[in-house]
Formats: C-alpha cells, sequence, structure tokens
C-alpha cells in the first residue's frame, strides 16, 4: 500500500544508527529517481492513522528530498519489542555500520531478547519464575547471533565493547583503536581502563593486540592481589573489633582491674592494629601499584616508540646522505657530459670551417686544372706541338696540381671530382 510521507514518524530508538550523510543521501535519492523503489519501507500502525518506520527511515528521508508525497509501505502488526528487533535487525543487515554501532545495538537487542524471555542480568521477571534461570542465561546471544546473521561469538565481542569507558569508546569509532584490542580493554573495570587512557592517551591504540594481551592479564593480576589485600583487611579490621568487644566485655562482666590480664587484651589489639595497618598500606600500594603499571607500560612504550622512530630517522638520514652523493656523481656526470657536448659542437663547427676552407680550395684547384687544360690543349694543337720546353712546362703544372691535391687530401677526404682529377693527371702525365 502506499502511505502519505506525513504519516509516518520514526521510530524512537533509530538514534542508536547515525543518518546518512547529504551526499550519501543525495546519492540514494538519484537511485531511487532512475530504478524506483526496489524494496517498500516497512512500518506499523500507531493509532490516529499514523505509522512507525521499522526498516526506511533512510528511503523515507529520500523520498522528501524527490518531493514525494507518499511512498509504497508493507505493513506489519507487531508489538513494542519485536518493532524494536526489526528495527534493530533491518538496520544491521542493509547498512555499513561501525564496530560501535554494531555493539550499542547487539546491546539493545540482547536486552530486548532478555525481556522477552523474562532474563534482565540474570534474574528472571516475577511472571516468568516457572523458567529455570540457567536455562536463560546466556540465551540471549544465540538468539541475537541467529537473527543477524552473525556467529554467536562475534555477537558475544561486539556486545562487550560496550563496557568500554567513553574515551576508548570514541577511539574505536575513529578507527583509532581495533575492536579487537578494544574487547581485552573491556575486560578490565572502569578505573583500570581510566589508568591506561591516562597514562597512554591515543597511542593505546598502536599497541599491538598481543601487547594489550599481556597488560590485561598484569592488571587483573595485580587486581586478584589488591581483592585478597582487601579481603585480609575486612577479616583483620573484623577481628580487631571482636577482640575490642572482647576487652569491654570482660571489663563491663568482671569489674577487674588485673592488669595482667588487661596488658594481654591490649598486646592483641596492639597486634592487630599493626596488621590493620600493614593490610592498609599493601590495599593501598596495590591501588597505586595499577596506576605505576600503566604509567611504566606507557613509558616504556613511548621510549621505545621513541627508540624506533629514531632508527627510522637514522636509516632516512643514511638513504638522504647516498641521494645526496648519487646526486652529486650524477650533477659530475652531467657536467662532464656538457663539456663534451660543447666540445662535440666545437669541433663540429671546426670540422665545418675545414670542410668549407676545402671546398674552396678545392674549387680553386679545379678552376686551374681547367686553366692548364685549356691552356695545354691550345698549345699542344698549335706551334708548340711536340715542343720539349711546352712538355716540361705541362709536367711542371701537373706536379704542382698534384701537390696541391695531395694537400687537400691532408684536410679531408677528396670529393669525387677530385678523384677524377688525380686519375686524369695520371692520364695526361702518362
Amino acid at each position: 500500500m502506499r502511505v502519505p510521507l506525513k504519516a509516518l514518524q520514526e521510530h524512537p530508538e533509530n538514534h542508536l544508527f547515525r543518518d546518512l550523510t547529504e551526499e550519501e543521501l543525495q546519492a540514494l535519492a538519484a537511485d531511487i529517481q532512475e530504478n524506483g523503489l526496489i524494496h517498500p519501507i516497512v512500518i506499523r500502525a500507531i493509532g490516529n492513522g499514523q505509522y512507525e518506520i521499522l526498516s526506511g527511515h533512510q528511503r523515507v528521508r529520500a523520498a522528501q528530498c524527490l518531493g514525494w508525497s507518499d511512498i509504497e509501505a508493507n505493513v506489519v502488526d507487531v508489538d513494542d519489542n519485536r518493532a524494536t528487533r526489526m528495527l534493530i535487525s533491518a538496520n544491521i543487515k542493509t547498512r555499513a555500520l561501525s564496530p560501535m554501532e554494531l555493539a550499542k545495538a547487539i546491546r539493545r537487542e540482547r536486552e530486548l531478547i532478555e525481556e522477552l524471555h523474562g532474563e534482565r542480568r540474570g534474574r528472571p521477571r516475577t511472571e516468568n519464575v516457572g523458567h529455570n534461570v540457567q536455562d536463560l542465561i546466556g540465551i540471549w546471544s544465540k538468539s541475537v547471533a541467529e537473527e543477524l546473521g552473525m556467529s554467536e561469538k562475534q555477537v558475544r565481542r561486539l556486545d562487550k565493547l560496550n563496557e568500554l569507558i567513553p574515551e576508548l569508546k570514541e577511539l574505536v569509532d575513529k578507527g583509532k583503536l581495533s575492536s579487537t584490542a578494544a574487547e581485552q580493554l573491556a575486560y578490565l573495570d572502569s578505573d583500570e581502563q581510566q589508568a591506561l587512557y591516562r597514562a597512554f592517551g591515543e597511542a593505546i591504540g598502536e599497541q599491538r593486540v598481543v601487547e594489550i594481551k599481556a597488560l590485561r592479564a598484569e592488571i587483573e593480576s595485580l587486581r586478584k592481589a589488591r581483592e585478597e589485600a582487601e579481603a585480609a583487611r575486612q577479616q583483620a579490621f573484623l577481628a580487631l573489633e571482636a577482640e575490642r568487644r572482647k576487652l569491654e566485655d570482660w571489663k563491663r562482666q568482671t569489674q577487674s582491674t588485673d592488669e595482667k590480664t588487661m596488658a594481654e587484651f591490649r598486646k592483641r589489639i596492639a597486634d592487630l592494629e599493626a596488621e590493620l595497618s600493614r593490610l592498609q598500606a599493601e590495599r593501598e600500594a596495590l591501588e597505586v601499584g595499577i596506576e605505576s603499571l600503566a604509567e611504566r607500560k606507557a613509558q616504556e612504550f613511548l621510549t621505545q616508540k621513541q627508540a624506533d622512530l629514531n632508527e627510522k630517522l637514522k636509516k632516512i638520514s643514511e638513504k638522504n646522505r647516498a641521494l645526496n652523493e648519487e646526486n652529486r656523481r650524477l650533477s659530475e656526470e652531467n657536467e662532464r657530459l656538457a663539456q663534451r657536448l660543447v666540445h662535440f659542437e666545437h669541433s663540429e663547427l671546426e670540422r665545418a670551417r675545414y670542410r668549407n676552407q676545402f671546398e674552396q680550395q678545392m674549387a680553386q684547384a679545379l678552376a686551374e686544372w681547367e686553366k692548364v687544360v685549356v691552356a695545354a690543349r691550345e698549345l699542344w694543337e698549335g706551334p708548340l706541338e711536340g715542343d720539349p720546353k711546352f712538355l716540361h712546362a705541362v709536367r711542371f703544372y701537373v706536379e704542382r696540381l698534384k701537390a696541391k691535391l695531395h694537400e687537400l687530401e691532408k684536410i679531408g677526404e677528396l670529393s669525387s671530382n677530385g678523384a677524377e682529377i688525380v686519375d686524369a693527371t695520371f692520364v695526361w702525365k702518362s
């Protein structure tokens, strides 16, 4: 059925669970806008046309954001106990809850189941006196585990977190203290937890679980010794009071002033007073012992932490030195490469200059060769044909040109034209 949004009321115990953030709510509204309401909300009638939400508080908020006037809902007929358990079950199964949210929800589920079965802190209700109390004790964990789909061990562990002091609960909520370590601390009484928190502060969350277990064992051992000392003190106090009453009764009944008997009474009373004083001091020392233990352990932890940090800083310093050395080496290598590059660029310029000179001299040699060839052809075909002086002059020019070409060969590799010139000189010479 569809129910007007204005007819819906929040369940009074919905405060156990946080509302979605604005961003999360907008994402949910967008999903409902695109895909519709896949799962109807669950409600129960509470009279006067009003309904109480058991499952779907966040979907109702999203529907309000979308401007809906009504919403699809399934109406169930359940009592207050069952309604609250449905609310808790729906939130645990459908939402990502923090460990402390789970712990509070499980504790409330436990209370509801114990109320349902007539169990309340191990004491049955008068209307359920027919139940066997031993059968009822512990039934909550099995029922909660079955209803919430968890193991019984997990349920008990999470429920134990409710025994933490507020400061440690906050650390669990912030993710600074693991639920496993927090469970170990929850076995300590509130004064012992406070002593640890005063000594460690938030650093208690940096302790490993095995260290927390060892710390818990030491504190419990001190607690046992303190309880034994208190029991002995109480016994000594009662013995002292009994001895004083015996003395008063003896005085009243005998009206005697026997100094010997009076001295015996006084001695026993003095001995008992001394023993009581010793036990009182021992008990007080054990009280301080837990504080001292917490402070000593915190000091040991902080000292070790400081040593670890110093070691890390040392390693970081060594790495920095190595990096600086490598940086210096790379800088020097870079400088050498830069110098080589400059030299290479200079060499390239020199080679270009020599190549230019060579090409100029080669061009000049070719021009001279052309002149020699032209002059020789004119003279050879003219009146000096066969003249020995002419042949001598030609050989002179050829030798001069060969020397020039040899000089150019030292400067650079001859071009193909240069090679042809050399070949031509030998042909001409021959």
